[in-house]
């Protein structure tokens, strides 16, 4: 589908155009244009890309010299590549363009009339027995084509999984493919095991394969999970409770142990541990001073001479072999805590280092990673640690300890280790039994990676996709055959069939003329049509003065929808392109011809209808209700269709949109708007006084629509208007008003804009004046018919 024409360089009236449009071309495109504004020009642009079959090379090359406006340059460019010149190899569109050059090629061109023969490989015409071949190829076509869409759909989705799996294989094995080959595979190969099973053991032998280029890491890491270890916490509590408990003080006299209480109560319990020492050396301090004649106290100097040796005495019990016994208790139970501690800062250290081999040997360990209970012992280890710190500081002090709490997170500890060393024996055990053979593992990874493609591949009990594509193999090939002898049949058929003239006639009575009938004049290339009045024998060969301009453009447009219906075997694949097909038709025929195009190119691929009849495209657009975008086509520019236009119910209020974004612009382009700007507000005010005072003839010539000047001279009663002021129009000025614009516009109401070019006559400040005075008259008449107006052409967002 062609999505939009992104570029077009110095064609025709298109000089630097590029794609603005808010939306893209959808399946229907219908396109209004004012006449000069680029309509036929754009349909010769999709001439440029059709296939050579529908518009050939040497043609193309005479229609691109004719539109272009410079020697270099000249391009266009539609979405899907395709430029004209174009490029090498480009795969142009099959497109059927219906235009004045299609006319003159293939029916009249303006002298003499030169029907075409069809290029005729299938067709459609109407033919009894030929209908029924159509129909029963076009059944079994159909069916072919979905068998063969079914099958493509597979071998796609085949080599989308192929790429997806080739991909994930890359990533484990880089610059390797898996060639699982491009044949879809038999029934019977489909794996019996389940897309889960085959990926655990993908994944296993993956990291099996990982490990051909790690042995020599693997041995190291083997080597380093033997050394790491995990000891047990290994302490006596109860007796570490019970020494706590125990004092020194106990084999003391009574009369040492309270002055040592005296002391102790009267220092600080923060200082106590310095007095702890002074009391081990108090039975070595006494004796110095004995033996020197001194009998002072080492402390406070006062004479002991009569109490010394009881001192000496007291001492020596307090301090024998019992107390050098319980210190000794204290520091070995503080070695072993600390040892504890020690071994526990060890153990969390290669617990990690554990737990890292394990996930990085995940796939070779028969056990996972014990569940370890939660045993936080440090605090009171340490806690621990500290109590007999504090008891060694002071033998004397008693301390009470709740050991359970401890024994029980102990117990929950040293079932972890346990646990440690049983996952670490365990991967010991398998790490060494590690025996790899690289290209049968290669094999193995290869052949389980196809087993997973062929069951996606396969998809689901209801897809089958295996199954039906061997299926619709077989019924392909017969299909086939029948399609064979039913194409036979059907060109021997048509062989009796004069196509052209029985196709164009049965098209000429559809869309409503059936006072005259046509035949093809064998073996003649100009004056070939024979036009048979209805009534009358003789056959006439002049279309020139035999047909009417209508009667010639219905004839055209029949041969055209009679060439198309008849060539085009895949409507699926072809786009149609209208120009204009109801030029100098009566009204009565537009929508005959309106619905004649629903019907007959509704199911092509695209179509694109362009013309400047309002009417026509009115009757046309609510046909296409789905799949529909309408754009407008504007001296030399494809844009969004103006509100002011929508549905196409009249070119009034787009021109009306025009005047008032003229006069709105700050800076408005005063060159093109000469071109377009007068004719809009003659056409305006005769259509807005038409309705406003329901004239439809002029008091002078009833056969005659009435003009502005019949409004100013005969119809407009300016006695009788209201004495108000809208701008710089009263009731004083208007009809001068409009006798001026009248007179401004005058030489401006026939022809079409580009013809104007060069009128730059009318100043700009006038032309903004007349724009001005124009919509203030307007409002002057009818402030709601402004107000509305400036609704729909601004709507609020």
């Amino acid at each position: 589908m062609i999505k939009k024409i992104e570029e077009i360089n110095k064609l025709g009236i298109f000089d630097s155009y590029q794609w603005k449009c808010s939306k893209e071309f959808n399946r229907y495109n219908i396109c209004f244009g004012f006449n000069g504004s680029g309509k036929t020009t754009l349909s010769n642009l999709f001439n440029l890309i059709a296939s050579n079959t529908n518009f050939s090379q040497e043609e193309k090359k005479e229609l691109f010299e004719d539109i272009k406006t410079v020697n270099l340059g000249a391009e266009v460019k539609f979405s899907s590549n395709l430029v004209y010149p174009p490029q090498n190899n480009q795969n142009n569109k099959n497109i059927y363009v219906f235009n004045s050059n299609f006319i003159a090629n293939h029916v009249y061109d303006g002298t003499v009339g030169k029907m075409s023969k069809f290029n005729v490989k299938e067709t459609v015409l109407e033919d009894p027995t030929i209908k029924n071949l159509n129909t029963e190829i076009e059944t079994k076509t159909t069916e072919k084509k979905n068998k063969e869409a079914e099958k493509t759909k597979i071998t796609e989705k085949f080599d989308e999984i192929k790429r997806k799996y080739n991909a994930v294989y890359r990533e484990h094995f880089p610059n390797r493919q898996l060639r699982v080959g491009n044949e879809i595979p038999a029934v019977n190969a489909i794996p019996k095991k389940s897309k889960a099973e085959i990926e655990q053991t993908i994944a296993q032998k993956i990291a099996e394969y990982y490990l051909i280029e790690k042995q020599a890491e693997l041995e190291s890491d083997i080597t380093k999970i033997s050394e790491l270890s995990f000891v047990k916490i290994n302490i006596d509590l109860e007796k570490i409770s019970k020494v706590l408990e125990q004092s020194a003080k106990e084999n003391a006299t009574d009369s040492l142990k309270e002055r040592i209480e005296l002391f102790q109560n009267e220092i600080e319990e923060d200082k106590s541990d310095k007095i702890e020492p002074w009391y081990e050396l108090g039975e070595e301090l006494l004796k110095i001073s004995k033996d020197k004649n001194k009998n002072l106290c080492p402390v406070c100097k006062t004479d002991l001479t009569t109490s010394i040796d009881n001192l000496i005495a007291e001492f020596a019990n307090y301090f024998d072999i019992s107390y050098s016994e319980f210190v000794e208790q204290l520091k070995t139970l503080k070695e072993n805590i600390e040892s504890s501690i020690k071994y526990q800062k060890a153990n969390e250290s290669n617990i990690k280092l554990l737990k890292g081999y394990g996930e990085k040997y995940d796939k070779f360990i028969e056990i996972k990673f014990p569940e370890l209970e939660q045993a936080e012992i440090k605090t009171d280890l340490s806690n621990l640690q500290k109590q007999i710190i504090s008891k060694q500081g002071n033998s004397s002090k008693k301390i009470t300890i709740d050991i359970e709490p401890i024994k029980a997170l102990i117990v929950t500890y040293n079932n972890n280790i346990e646990k440690l060393n049983s996952f670490k024996d365990n991967m010991l055990t398998n790490l060494r039994n590690q025996k790899i053979d690289p290209t049968k593992l290669d094999r193995e990874i290869r052949d389980l990676y196809t087993d997973l493609i062929y069951l996606d591949l396969n998809g689901t009990e209801e897809e089958k996709r295996i199954e039906k594509f061997h299926t619709a193999t077989s019924e392909i090939a017969t299909i086939s055959s029948e399609i064979s002898e039913l194409t036979d049949k059907k060109v021997q058929r048509l062989k009796e069939l004069k196509m052209e003239a029985k196709k164009v006639g049965e098209y000429l009575a559809k869309l409503g003329i059936t006072h005259f009938t046509i035949d093809l004049r064998e073996g003649e290339d100009e004056n070939n049509i024979l036009i048979k009045y209805k009534g009358y024998d003789e056959a006439k060969k002049r279309l020139q003065n035999t047909l009417s301009e209508g009667e010639k453009t219905a004839l055209a447009f029949a041969y055209f929808m009679s060439k198309v219906t008849t060539e085009v075997t895949n409507k699926g694949q072809t786009i149609i392109v209208i120009d204009d097909p109801i030029s100098s038709l009566d009204d009565n025929r537009l929508y005959s011809t309106a619905y004649l195009i629903y019907e007959e190119f509704k199911d092509y691929k695209q179509l694109f209808v362009f013309s400047h009849n309002m009417l026509f495209l009115k009757y046309l657009n609510p046909f296409f209700k789905k799949e529909k975008e309408t754009f407008f086509i504007n001296n030399g520019g494809i844009e969004d269709l103006p509100p002011s236009l929508e549905n196409f119910q009249s070119p009034y209020f787009y021109m009306l949109e025009s005047i008032i974004n003229f006069k709105e612009e700050a800076q408005p382009d005063y060159d093109d708007a000469r071109k377009f700007l007068p004719n809009y507000i003659r056409r305006i005010l005769e259509t807005f006084f038409s309705f406003k005072y329901a004239k439809l003839s002029r008091v002078r010539s009833k056969n005659q629509p009435p003009g502005l000047d019949d409004f100013i001279n005969d119809i407009i009663n300016f006695g009788s208007l209201p004495d108000i002021t809208v701008g710089r129009i009263t009731k004083a000025n208007i009809k001068n008003k409009l006798t001026i614009i009248n007179k401004i516009c005058d030489n401006f109401s026939h022809g079409n804009m580009q013809q104007l070019d060069e009128c730059n006559f009318i100043s700009n400040e006038t032309l903004k004046e007349i724009a001005t005075d124009t919509l203030d008259i307007i409002e002057f008449f009818d402030s709601i018919h402004k107000e509305k107006i400036e609704e729909l052409t601004n709507p609020v967002t």
